[in-house]
C-alpha cells in the first residue's frame, strides 16, 4: 500500500500555547473529570450568584493549556453564542506585581472584544444583547438605535454602578463608533486630551487616581456588567511567571490578594489558577492563608499520568488528523496501526506519562513505522533550540509592541535582567500608590536609585507625575531619581507645565534615560522565554527545557542593546554625582530635538539650535549621546536626522556567540 510523498509527522506538535487557536483534536476523554469539574464549578457560581476559584497543577507537559481550551471552547459564549455560556479570559501571567490589575484590565477588555464563531459580534456584544436587544437587529447605527443604546446605558450605570466613563465607552463600543479609541481607553492606556474630548470623556487631572485603581474599578464594572447570565471565567496560566527570582514572593503575594478581590468583590466569577505541581506547596506559602482558601474554595484538581486507554485515545487521534487514505485504511482494521501492543507497553512504563511525553515517544518512532517518506524534524541541540526561539519571539516583538506595553515590559524584565547580570543588587516595586515604579539598589556604598516611568501619552497625567515628583516625591538625601521615557512620545511644544516640571527636575540632577526598540524587544523576549521555562511550558522534542539551563544560555548570549540598558540603569547608581559634567543635559532639550525632528524627520543642526534656543556645541552633543534615537551627518553643516527601528538586524536581535 502506498503513501502520499510526504507524510506530516502528526506527533511533533506537542506542545499549546493558545486556548483560542485551533490545534490538535481535543481528546475529551483525557482530564475529562476536571473539565467536568470547572463545569460544577461555572454552574455553582451561575445558581449561588456568588464568585469561586478552583487551582488546577499538574506536571511540565500534563496538559494544562489543552484542558483551558477546552474549556473555552465547551463553555465560553466567544465558542457557543447561542447559548448562556460565560465570557471567558486567558490572562497569562507575565506580569508583574506592580500592574496585575492593569494586566488583567486590558487582556479583560482584549478578550471582551473578540469575535464570536459564526456571528458578525463579539463576546461584549453578546453579554449586552440580552440587556439591550436591539443590539441583534438590523437598525445599528441609526438614530433610534443609538439614543437606545444611550438611553440604556445610563440606566444600567445606575444599576451596575459603572461610573460615566465606563459607561460612555462601552456605549462607544456598542454604537461601533471610534472602536479603535474606545478600545484604547477599555485596555487602559493613556490618551491625548484629543482622544478623550472626542470620546466625550472629561479632561485628565493631575491628580487622578492611580492606574492600578483605576484598573480594578473597571475590571469590577465590567464584571457587573455582564451579570449572572454570563459569568466571566478568568482563566490565570503560567502563575509561576511572577517570580522574577527563585525566591521572590512579592508577584505571588500580590496575585494573592487580587484574586481575593474579585472573589469577594464579584458575584459572577469562575477564577482559575494552573500551575505546576511542583510549585503549589511553594504558593500556598506565598499567599495570605485566606486568600488561598478563596482560590481554592470549590476545589483544587491535579491532572494525573495517562492511563492505557487515554494515551491510546490520544495517538489515534493524532493518526486520524492525518487524512492519508491508505493510513486511515490499515486503522479500520487495526485502530492503532502502524504501532503494536509493546509500544504502548513501552511508553506506559513511566511513572508519569504525560501528554508530551507521549507525544514525543510516538514522535521519534512514527517515521521508521509508516515509510522512509514521512517528514521528520531532526531534535536540535540545546543551543540551536533556544537561538531558534530567541529569533523568533525577537522578530515578533522588535517594532510590534505598542507604546503601552513598555512599561509592563521593564517593570517585569528587568528584574529578571537584574538577577542576571547583577546578581549582588536588588529591585524593588515602589510603594503602593507612588510616582516611584521600582527602586534600584546597589551594594554598599552607592545610593539607591528611585525609577519613574514617564510614559503617559496625556501630558496633564504627566506633568501632575512630574510635579509631584519635583515637589519632595523622592528624597534626594538617600536616593537618586531617574526618570525613563519612551522615545515615541514626544513632549510638545505645547505642553509648558510639562517642560516646566522636567526642567525643575532637571536642575535638582534628575537623570533621564530613553529606551530603545531594540533593547524593549530583547527585554520582552527575555522575560517571555523565562516565563515559559518556569512554567514548564518550553519544551525541546517533547522533554520540557530546565528553566536553570535556559537563564544560563541568556547569561551567555545577551544581546547588546539589552547589556547597554542594563549598563545605563547601573551607571545612574554608581557615578560619584548626579551633577558631573558629563552626563546627560537637560531631558527638556532631548524632548525638544526629538518632538522636532519627528515633525521633520531630519534638520541641520544649527536649525535645531535656533528652534531649541541652545548652543549649536550642545545639540550636537545631546544627539550623539543617543545613537539609538538620532544619527548625524558631519558635513558642513551637519545633518541631523531621526533613527527608524529596522525590522530585524542580526547585531542587534542575534545573541552573542561566546
Amino acid at each position: 500500500m502506498s503513501f502520499s510523498p510526504r507524510i506530516s509527522n502528526p506527533f511533533q506538535q506537542n506542545v499549546a500555547t493558545d486556548p483560542w487557536g485551533n490545534g490538535p483534536a481535543d481528546v475529551q476523554e483525557i482530564h475529562h473529570e476536571v473539565f467536568e469539574l470547572c463545569r460544577d464549578a461555572l454552574a455553582h457560581v451561575q445558581q449561588n450568584l456568588c464568585s469561586t476559584g478552583v487551582i488546577i497543577h499538574g506536571s511540565p507537559g500534563s496538559g494544562k493549556t489543552h484542558l483551558i481550551s477546552r474549556i473555552n471552547h465547551k463553555l465560553s459564549l466567544a465558542k457557543n453564542p447561542q447559548s448562556q455560556c460565560a465570557v471567558f479570559v486567558y490572562v497569562r501571567l507575565d506580569s508583574s506585581p506592580g500592574m496585575l490589575w492593569r494586566h488583567v484590565r486590558k487582556t479583560l477588555a482584549n478578550d471582551l472584544m473578540r469575535p464570536v464563531v459564526g456571528e458578525k459580534l463579539n463576546q461584549l456584544d453578546c453579554v449586552m444583547a440580552d440587556r439591550i436587544p436591539a443590539i441583534l437587529n438590523k437598525q445599528q447605527g441609526s438614530e433610534a438605535f443609538q439614543q437606545e443604546i444611550r438611553e440604556r446605558m445610563m440606566e444600567l450605570d445606575i444599576e451596575c454602578q459603572l461610573g460615566g466613563e465606563l459607561c460612555t465607552v462601552v456605549s462607544h463600543l456598542l454604537e461601533k463608533n471610534l472602536i479603535h479609541e474606545a478600545c484604547r481607553w477599555m485596555r487602559g492606556e493613556s490618551l491625548p486630551q484629543t482622544i478623550l474630548d472626542q470620546l466625550g470623556l472629561g479632561p485628565e487631572s493631575e491628580e487622578a487616581m492611580s492606574p492600578e485603581d483605576q484598573a480594578r474599578e473597571v475590571v469590577q464594572g465590567l464584571c457587573r456588567l455582564t451579570g449572572p447570565r454570563h459569568p466571566i471565567i478568568f482563566c490565570f496560566d503560567q502563575v509561576e511567571a511572577l517570580q522574577s527570582t527563585p525566591t521572590d514572593q512579592t508577584g505571588i503575594f500580590a496575585f494573592g490578594q487580587l484574586a481575593a478581590t474579585l472573589h469577594d468583590q464579584t458575584r459572577n466569577v469562575l477564577i482559575v489558577s494552573c500551575m505546576q505541581s511542583a510549585f503549589k506547596d511553594e504558593f500556598e506559602n506565598y499567599v495570605r492563608g485566606a486568600d488561598f482558601e478563596r482560590l481554592s474554595e470549590f476545589a483544587q484538581q491535579a491532572l494525573n499520568p495517562l492511563d492505557g486507554e487515554q494515551a491510546k485515545h490520544l495517538i489515534r487521534s493524532r493518526l486520524q488528523a492525518i487524512r492519508e487514505p491508505a493510513l486511515l485504511a490499515h486503522m479500520e482494521s487495526d485502530p492503532i496501526w502502524p504501532f503494536i501492543q509493546a509500544d504502548f507497553d513501552q511508553a506506559m512504563d513511566s511513572l508519569d506519562t504525560t501528554p508530551r511525553k507521549l507525544l514525543a515517544f510516538f514522535a521519534a518512532r512514527f517515521p521508521d513505522r509508516v515509510s522512509e517518506t514521512v517528514s521528520h524534524i531532526p531534535s536540535p541541540s540545546l543551543q540551536q533550540f533556544l537561538e531558534a526561539e530567541w529569533e523568533e519571539r525577537y522578530e515578533k516583538s522588535l517594532g510590534r509592541k505598542p507604546q503601552s506595553d513598555t512599561e509592563a515590559i521593564l517593570r517585569a524584565g528587568l528584574p529578571l535582567l537584574q538577577f542576571i547580570l547583577a546578581p549582588d543588587w536588588r529591585i524593588e516595586p515602589g510603594p503602593e500608590r507612588s510616582d516611584i515604579d521600582l527602586t534600584i539598589i546597589p551594594p554598599e556604598p552607592h545610593k539607591p536609585v528611585a525609577v519613574s516611568f514617564c510614559f503617559q501619552q496625556n501630558m496633564t497625567s504627566l506633568a501632575g507625575r512630574l510635579r509631584r515628583l519635583a515637589q519632595g516625591g523622592w528624597t534626594p538625601d538617600r536616593k537618586r531619581l531617574l526618570l525613563v521615557q519612551d522615545p515615541r512620545i514626544a513632549i510638545s511644544p505645547t505642553a509648558k507645565k510639562t517642560r516646566r516640571y522636567l526642567q525643575d527636575l532637571a536642575d535638582q540632577g534628575v537623570r533621564s534615560l530613553k529606551t530603545s526598540d531594540s533593547a524593549l524587544a530583547a527585554l520582552d523576549c527575555l522575560r517571555d522565554l523565562i516565563a515559559d521555562a518556569k512554567s514548564g511550558d518550553l519544551a525541546k522534542s517533547g522533554e520540557t527545557v530546565d528553566p536553570k539551563s535556559v537563564q544560563q544560555w541568556i547569561t551567555q548570549n545577551l544581546p547588546d542593546p539589552i547589556i547597554h540598558l542594563w549598563d545605563q540603569l547601573a551607571d545612574s547608581a554608581t557615578r560619584p554625582s548626579f551633577n558631573d559634567s558629563d552626563l546627560s543635559p537637560a531631558p527638556g532639550l532631548l524632548n525638544e530635538i526629538q518632538a522636532l525632528l519627528l515633525r521633520l524627520h531630519l534638520c541641520t543642526a544649527a536649525e535645531i539650535a535656533a528652534e531649541t534656543e541652545a548652543d549649536e556645541i550642545i545639540v550636537l552633543n545631546t544627539v550623539r549621546r543617543h545613537p539609538d534615537l538620532f544619527g548625524i551627518l558631519t558635513g558642513p553643516p551637519a545633518v541631523v536626522f531621526r533613527m527608524v527601528t529596522p525590522l530585524l538586524t542580526p547585531d542587534a536581535s542575534s545573541p552573542k556567540s561566546q
